[in-house]
């Protein structure tokens, strides 16, 4: 999907197309872009986040809010992964993406054959387990890499993760933070197939590679990725916060354009594509 309205969006080579041109092109996953103006209002949260890593706007990024349908305010915080979260993080994903449900194998099958039952739960375990581990892997590659190029101003930012959550007190009056969601930018090159690697590949390699993709077009853009809020906090907005925290880094690092990959399908990307089209993003289509 592209986006043009603002700042961030992954955008090149394609060009927008109308609804009933991406209804019939669109296969699996469909591609965004969106553009930015400079020119924003600071009316809302996703506006001041858009404006991250300025004089005044940086992360951490703590805020307090009325969630949908609620009267009190509550504390909350956006922010960078550290390598402290990489484990919390896993398990988020593992809840989201895994086959975490289906590990018992007293419910894992609707076959009345015990046997197949818990083959079935130890073949989900085995799964579980190569996914946490890729995950894992990834999450804490994607941590290094950025704090390398905290260190390092010649080195480009690539592969921030960022986590949205919510700051509770205990019965003693300490806080602490619990994790709800999370989402990447990284830079990709503006090819709408594929989606982020799993693990983090050298920036230098991403534009030799943009190159043999591009016919001789070295060019790299911002990518959304893995957009994740936990269920019950699903429907209020946070999404949207993590969001515009994306494309505040993607202003910051000089783009005005932003891509990202979503669910074509009309009934079960249908959220999806809802919330990226209401925050200006456009379909392309190779």
């Amino acid at each position: 999907y592209r986006d043009d309205a603002g700042d961030d969006a992954n955008a090149n080579a394609n060009t927008n197309t109308n609804d009933n041109d991406n209804e019939k092109n669109a296969k699996e996953t469909t591609s965004f872009v969106k553009q930015h103006s400079y020119d924003i209002y600071f009316n809302n949260m996703y506006d001041v986040l858009e404006h991250l890593e300025t004089e005044t706007i940086t992360l951490p990024y703590n805020f307090r809010t009325k969630p949908k349908g609620e009267e009190t305010k509550r504390k909350f915080q956006i922010r960078h992964m550290e390598l402290q979260d990489v484990k919390r993080a896993v398990g988020l994903c593992l809840k989201e993406y895994g086959k975490y449900e289906s590990t018992s194998w007293v419910s894992s099958s609707n076959s009345n054959n015990p046997i197949m039952k818990l083959i079935e739960s130890k073949l989900d375990d085995i799964d579980n387990f190569v996914f946490s581990f890729v995950v894992l892997l990834g999450l804490s590659q994607r941590v290094e890499r950025r704090m390398k190029s905290d260190d390092m101003s010649s080195l480009k930012q690539d592969h921030n993760v960022l986590l949205i959550s919510e700051i509770k007190l205990d019965q003693d009056g300490n806080e602490n933070e619990f994790i709800f969601g999370m989402a990447e930018i990284s830079l990709k090159a503006p090819e709408p197939v594929t989606t982020s690697p799993p693990f983090v590949i050298p920036t230098d390699l991403k534009l030799v590679l943009s190159s043999l993709q591009n016919k001789g077009v070295r060019s790299l853009q911002p990518y959304v990725s893995n957009v994740l809020i936990t269920n019950e906090y699903r429907g209020k907005g946070y999404s949207k916060l993590l969001m515009g925290a994306c494309h505040g880094l993607a202003i910051k690092w000089g783009y005005t354009e932003v891509y990202l990959h979503v669910d074509a399908d009309a009934k079960s990307g249908r959220a999806a594509q809802q919330l990226y089209r209401s925050l200006g993003y456009q379909p392309v289509i190779d």
